[in-house]
């Protein structure tokens, strides 16, 4: 780590500026995945615990192997990311250029409504609704 970035709190604040360079690779390849619950909220996995992560606490056993989205003591809730987030923004940029893909598991159980048809509120047989702010908010990073 060097000198201009920070540790807080036990988290480490990279300075994207002073990033080194380690090789230049065809931008062609550059991509990255982001997972759809995280651009419309919703459940997602649980963050591991110090104890977990340590070795020291149990992870809770799994009850569900037939859909992973319904595996409630693994899950938690999570917003939907700000895309017009500025910090987020400037950090998306100097990734670029990329190809950026929105997947997931949870890609599947989405309804998407560009039309506003759902109002807001989740149809029967999904988990969660992809609006066209949503959507295209997420091009213009």
């Amino acid at each position: 780590m060097n000198d201009t970035n920070e540790k807080v709190n036990g988290t480490i604040l990279l300075n994207a500026d002073d990033c080194l360079l380690l090789r230049d690779m065809d931008e062609r390849l550059v991509s990255y995945n982001i997972e759809m619950t995280e651009i419309t909220g919703g459940t997602f996995w649980k963050e591991y615990t110090p104890g977990q992560i340590a070795g020291t606490e149990e992870f809770p056993p799994l009850t569900n192997l037939e859909d992973v989205t319904a595996m409630g003591e693994l899950m938690q809730y999570y917003p939907p990311i700000d895309l017009s987030n500025e910090r987020l923004r400037e950090l998306a940029k100097k990734l670029g250029p990329a190809w950026i893909r929105v997947s997931g598991t949870w890609a599947t159980k989405t309804y998407y409504d560009f039309d506003g048809s759902a109002n807001g509120k989740v149809p029967d047989g999904y988990a969660s609704v992809l609006t066209r702010e949503q959507w295209t908010a997420f091009w213009i990073l």
